[in-house]
């Protein structure tokens, strides 16, 4: 009789029982180790459904074996993540990539038809070396969980050992039970170990968490009661509190608020349900002491549950010393008024009503040369330059504002003008309103500012002065850059005349047309046709670039449709780009639409791509449209060598080719960005740039919707 298959039902129905212990508890507990054990435990038992069937069939047909080999691996995996997970660590990366290559080549020595030996070698030496490596997390890591972590840890390591020699002792007829019946004997203890860890592990979390909340109440320099509002009894107090009202802890435990609080008990039951509503949190109160002594106190307090419990916290602090430096701040503000009388600074208590002089101290009457008596039953219009409407709208407004500083012009009393500064602010006595005035003489500081304000005002003269000769001057650079853009484009309307000369009359030699040539006849005058054709695409460039500069190329704006006209540019460079090898990829939205000229930006995208086929010897060039509610935008990127990035700046300059990797300059004139960004902006977009050197560059046309 063979008991490999009892032995196998064994441990798959441990599996089974064992993924839904922790799936259950994971959906208990929200622990995501538990899940992950949880999926381990299902592939586990998946992995011996198949290892059953293998048996009961006499299969050794590469699809289960091939199946059997991945969950083993995949439940080396998730043990391995389930364990970081638990000890709060993060899985080192080698551990994914060992797995992802042990993967790989299952599956490949599968493919090939391997000995089975071969195919599951790699998965079981991982599973063993990942157990192994569990096993030292349990060992090191969880180390709050008393004997339980070390036993996980010990027995992880003995099933990674185990694993690491199944490979060789599975065909072994007299081992495969035993070694069934040990691995699910293994199972169950780092199952339940880890289980047992977990829990010891959470309870001692609990109690330190208790431990220092505990500390954090008992040991607090600041005042705490925890007050049941039922019957407002003590339910607990702290050291600081016994210290502070002089009876003990355990005296003040067997006591109500109301033997504490100088409030009436049924004040004080109201207040507690204010502050177990969440209505109040913060309460002003008297407090009695062991010794008789009542203290001002501020109490916050909120609603906590305990045990079933619904109890009140409460923060004291002693304010008896604030509460009496309000009070002695009151009496030194009373006390200190009379100051208005001695000090050196010049004051006026005014009537909020007609601009009337309440009162007035001496600095006043010396600086405005009147007695204090006269003073007395002045108006401030008396005093001021201004009429008595506006001196009244100012003191309006001033009382509105909450105060006020302006500048006034007031008079001595023989009738000298002179520069005062006020501080005003509104005070209330009672119903009626005064401005307290502060008045200060700045006759000398604005003399001086009259001085600053002339020497300001010769300096913007010299300003506007130079501004004007600025402006000549660059009028005069605009007409020289006119005139320069006007003789660029009538030398070049000169140069294509005998350019196309040269070009057709080159032509019509090498085609031999006018009698027969050499060879070497032949190259020397297709080297003329080459090179006029290339002055020609300068001349061309530069009569581009002066009807652009010159205002002559204006945009013919239409609804067109983008998106045929990019498939219809790139199926014109497609051709080329196969010649090379190089891939075109297209990525164009359909029905885009803009308001654009249909030609200018047909050139602009036939330079982009032209431009990306040139420099891309090998990989991709790819055309994109997009469109938001704002822009519509297209790029041309290409793998080509890309641009340096002190180069960069450059590449919209005139005549500018850079050099590759040996110093060669690229083919062509150097005009075709410079031009396309110059139609870009006759358009009313933009182009942005982007470049990698060695790894290709992006140009994006970025064009508005209107």
């Amino acid at each position: 009789m063979s008991w490999l298959s009892p032995a196998i039902v064994a441990i798959l129905s441990g599996s089974i029982i064992l993924s839904a212990v922790f799936l259950y508890l994971y959906v208990r507990e929200r622990e995501p180790w538990m899940g992950v054990w949880g999926a381990a435990w299902l592939a586990y038992s998946a992995r011996f459904g198949v290892e059953l069937y293998q048996a009961l069939s006499h299969s050794t047909a590469v699809g289960p074996v091939l199946v059997n080999n991945l969950l083993v691996l995949a439940t080396g995996v998730l043990l391995l993540d389930g364990s970081y997970l638990l000890a709060g660590k993060v899985t080192p990366r080698w551990h994914r990539g060992l797995a992802l290559a042990v993967a790989a080549w299952t599956i490949v020595a599968a493919t090939l038809a391997l000995p089975v030996f071969y195919i599951g070698i790699a998965a079981w030496m991982f599973r063993g070396v990942a157990n192994i490596a569990a096993g030292v997390v349990w060992y090191r890591s969880v180390t709050q969980s008393g004997p339980w972590g070390k036993i996980t840890g010990v027995a992880f390591i003995v099933w990674g050992l185990h694993h690491l020699d199944y490979p060789f002792l599975r065909e072994v007829t007299s081992f495969a039970p035993f070694g069934f019946m040990l691995g699910a004997f293994l199972e169950f203890i780092i199952a339940f170990g880890a289980l047992i860890a977990y829990f010891e592990l959470t309870r001692a979390r609990l109690s330190e968490s208790e431990s220092r909340y505990r500390s954090m109440f008992e040991d607090s320099a600041s005042v705490m009661l925890i007050v049941d509002p039922s019957n407002m009894r003590v339910v607990q107090a702290n050291a600081a509190a016994a210290k502070y009202y002089g009876w003990s802890q355990e005296q003040l435990e067997t006591m109500d608020m109301s033997q504490i609080n100088t409030l009436s008990a049924e004040e004080i039951a109201a207040e507690m349900a204010r502050a177990a509503s969440r209505v109040r949190s913060s309460f002003d109160f008297c407090h009695r002491l062991s010794s008789g002594e009542i203290r001002d106190v501020e109490v916050f307090t909120g609603p906590i549950e305990a045990q079933g419990r619904h109890l009140l916290y409460s923060i004291i602090h002693d304010v008896t010393d604030r509460t009496r430096a309000e009070r002695e701040l009151r009496e030194s503000e009373e006390r200190y008024s009379t100051l208005f009388e001695d000090s050196l600074s010049p004051m006026l208590l005014v009537s909020a009503v007609n601009a009337g002089i309440l009162d007035a101290n001496e600095a006043a009457a010396k600086m405005y040369g009147w007695p204090v008596a006269n003073l007395i039953g002045m108006t401030v219009a008396d005093l001021s330059l201004d009429s008595a409407e506006i001196v009244a709208q100012e003191v309006s407004e001033t009382i509105s504002d909450g105060g006020r500083a302006r500048t006034f012009t007031h008079r001595h009393a023989d009738g000298t003008p002179f520069e005062v500064e006020i501080y005003s602010t509104p005070m209330h006595f009672g119903d009626e309103i005064f401005l307290y005035t502060i008045v200060n003489d700045i006759s000398l500081r604005a003399e001086a500012q009259r001085q600053v304000a002339e020497y300001q005002q010769h300096l913007e003269d010299l300003v506007r002065e130079r501004t004007a000769e600025l402006s000549e001057a660059n009028e005069e650079l605009e007409r020289a850059s006119v005139a320069k853009d006007e003789y660029l484009a009538n030398l070049s309307h000169e140069l294509r005349t005998p350019l196309n000369s040269v070009i057709g009359f080159s032509s019509l030699l090498a085609s031999g047309m006018v009698g027969d040539i050499t060879d070497e006849q032949r190259r020397q005058i297709e080297m003329i046709n080459d090179s006029g054709r290339h002055l020609l695409r300068v001349v061309d460039g530069i009569l581009d670039l002066a009807r652009i500069a010159s205002g002559a190329v204006e945009a013919k704006i239409e609804k067109v449709d983008i998106s045929r006209l990019c498939t219809e540019v790139a199926d014109r460079i497609e051709p080329a780009l196969e010649l090379k090898n190089v891939a075109l990829s297209r990525v164009i939205e359909k029905n885009v639409h803009a308001q654009t000229d249909p030609l200018l930006l047909e050139q602009v995208l036939w330079n982009l791509l032209g431009n990306a086929e040139k420099f891309t010897d090998a990989g991709t060039v790819e055309i994109s449209l997009t469109e938001d509610e704002h822009a519509t935008r297209i790029v041309v990127s290409d793998t080509g060598r890309g641009v340096k990035a002190e180069d960069a700046w450059r590449v919209f300059e005139m005549f500018v080719r850079v050099e590759d990797e040996n110093g060669a300059r690229s083919d062509g004139t150097g005009l075709g960005l410079p031009i396309s960004k110059r139609l870009v902006e006759v358009l009313g977009g933009r182009i942005e740039f982007e470049s990698e050197y060695g790894k290709g560059s992006s140009f994006t046309v970025v064009l508005p919707k209107e």
